[in-house]
């Protein structure tokens, strides 16, 4: 029966989903696992051994973090994104300018670095010699807005966003040369303010 425990002669189980007549999906009280194993194989443990020595689960190791549960963006990008005419964050944290954002009006390579020269949507200008890439990052527009692809295959089109999906981490998008809608990583594109005509 579904939540009996039962002993197979090794260990004991809990009896979590029977499957057919003849197999029952059981949970491994010594490690968690979960197996299936034939009903036949499966004696069930009286209440009067359960009340002597309680069915107690040992604990399961953490499941690994998977894309969609981070809480922020991938502190390091495998290739360089940074582009004029996009909007981005600042993220730099204990900068007054934390989590502001800005146009890009020039990208500048400074000790080696990649610096963006930045007008914040306050209006305020941000000179040389810049902020750092790391210290940045992508800002999507809203439904319907204008975005640029800064890193990834489709680098350097154009396109619109139709959604966001936040739980992925990714956008739905049409770029201008094509007419197929494609999912795209969020890191990958970003709000494009600048001059349509050359966007370079």
């Amino acid at each position: 029966v579904v939540g009996d425990v039962a002993d197979d002669g090794r260990s004991r189980c809990r009896v979590l989903e029977l499957r057919g007549e003849t197999e029952a999906l059981v949970e491994l009280e010594s490690t968690g696992k979960r197996l299936v194993k034939p009903v036949a194989d499966l004696d069930r443990v009286s209440t009067q051994r359960l009340l002597a020595r309680p069915f107690e689960v040992a604990a399961r190791p953490a499941a690994a973090p998977t894309p969609a549960t981070r809480s922020t963006r991938p502190a390091k990008r495998r290739e360089n994104w940074l582009a004029p005419g996009i909007r981005v964050r600042i993220t730099k944290e204990g900068d007054p300018l934390y989590r502001h954002k800005a146009r890009v009006l020039d990208v500048i390579r400074h000790d080696g670095l990649l610096r963006a020269l930045l007008h914040l949507d306050n209006g305020r200008l941000l000179h040389e010699p810049g902020l750092k890439e790391k210290h940045l990052e992508t800002a999507l527009p809203k439904e319907g807005g204008r975005l640029r692809a800064v890193a990834g295959p489709h680098k350097g089109r154009l396109g619109v966003l139709v959604r966001r999906d936040k739980a992925a981490q990714s956008v739905l998008l049409r770029f201008d040369d094509d007419a197929d809608f494609l999912h795209v990583p969020m890191d990958d594109v970003a709000e494009f303010c600048g001059d349509e005509d050359d966007p370079h």
